[in-house]
């Protein structure tokens, strides 16, 4: 179990409030000898037996309302049953006879790097697969979730090289992948199976990427155990035998990230732009200054299948967002040379607008 808000555990401390009270209220009689009330003493000690322990639940269940109260306030997070945590090793690192499906998230931010070394999340979710292929004796599939999503094999295999040698050529991509789009794809192919045979799906990302893209199982498939492997959470473990130092992956506060210069493009539109020429198109880029520095004369530029086509810059004040336009020309002139021969040929080029990039 984990919590949202894990601060508010500090008000765990008010449970302190009713034994507090309760001992303030104590009141210690004073003895009086009198002979002819010994009868009335000895009943007033069995209600005061009975009142006593009445006290005592009364302290505990105030006790328990103000520490249920604390909790709820701390949102706790329960996993499904059907999840299962890195700890487990028997179900992350793969050691089942049953059918397994890997998910490997290759999307950009995969690429941090953890170490000195270079090491990055996608490395990490290599090596893991990589155990998981070599500990799993039936068969297997690898489904890559990036700038496509698309298993290795159109079904599950019992070719384990061949598996491995597709998990070491992956890297990451510009894109960001659906997970939800994968896991579904997962469970597509594991339906196929025998109802009788042990399915597992293991996925390699980080929790801010499936905590809010874990689809439901669907219907008779309860039993396929899903690993989330948290990946940072495995580099604070050490798994990596090849590591001789534990690295962890920075915390920040809200008031450190808003002390970070932070510039973003939140929305691109691509139109075709006729009344500058032939073949020129207009890009219209919207850009968020997050920082509390202004922009001054910030670096961007489109690319076009790797080629730089145009330049320029914006300027904007903390806080402020912004549009800017680019007019670029969509073939470049090696281009259309060689489109000559086949003028009737259409061809569909892939374009990038980036930033200069932030702290």
């Amino acid at each position: 179990m984990t919590f949202l808000a894990p601060l508010m555990l500090i008000g765990l401390l008010a449970t302190l409030i009713p034994p507090i009270i309760h001992l303030l209220n104590r009141r210690e009689a004073k003895p009086t000898p009198f002979p002819a009330m010994e009868f009335l003493r000895r009943a007033h000690r069995r209600t005061a037996r009975r009142l006593k322990m009445k006290q005592w639940l009364l302290l505990f269940l105030r006790i328990a309302l103000f520490a249920l109260l604390v909790i709820a306030l701390a949102q706790p997070l329960w996993r499904p049953s059907s999840s299962a945590s890195l700890t487990d090793t028997s179900v992350a690192s793969g050691g089942m006879s049953g059918s397994h499906v890997v998910v490997i998230d290759q999307s950009y931010p995969m690429g941090y790097q953890v170490d000195q070394s270079g090491r990055s999340l996608i490395d990490l979710a290599k090596s893991h697969a990589l155990r998981a292929i070599s500990e799993t004796s039936g068969p297997m599939s690898v489904i890559r979730v990036g700038e496509i999503v698309s298993p290795v094999t159109g079904d599950v295999t019992a070719d384990h090289q061949l598996l491995s040698d597709a998990v070491k050529s992956l890297k990451v991509t510009d894109a960001v992948g659906d997970l939800t789009e994968g896991i579904n794809l997962a469970y597509r192919i594991l339906k196929e199976r025998p109802r009788d045979e042990g399915t597992q799906i293991t996925v390699l990302s980080t929790p801010s990427r499936y905590r809010s893209n874990l689809p439901p199982a669907p219907p008779g498939m309860d039993t396929t155990i899903v690993a989330l492997v948290d990946l940072s959470t495995e580099l604070k473990a050490g798994l990596n035998e090849n590591s001789s130092e534990q690295t962890d992956l920075p915390q920040l506060s809200q008031s450190a990230r808003a002390r970070l210069d932070n510039h973003a493009i939140t929305q691109v539109t691509l139109s075709p732009a006729p009344q500058m020429g032939e073949d020129q198109w207009r890009v219209e880029v919207t850009i968020a200054n997050y920082s509390d520095e202004a922009m001054v004369l910030w670096p961007i530029w489109v690319e076009v299948e790797g080629e730089i086509r145009v330049r320029g810059f914006v300027s904007l004040k903390p806080g402020e967002s912004g549009v800017k336009r680019l007019y670029f020309r969509g073939k470049s002139t090696d281009e259309e040379e060689d489109a000559r021969p086949s003028q009737s040929a259409l061809s569909a080029l892939k374009g990038w607008v980036k930033l200069a990039p932030d702290a």
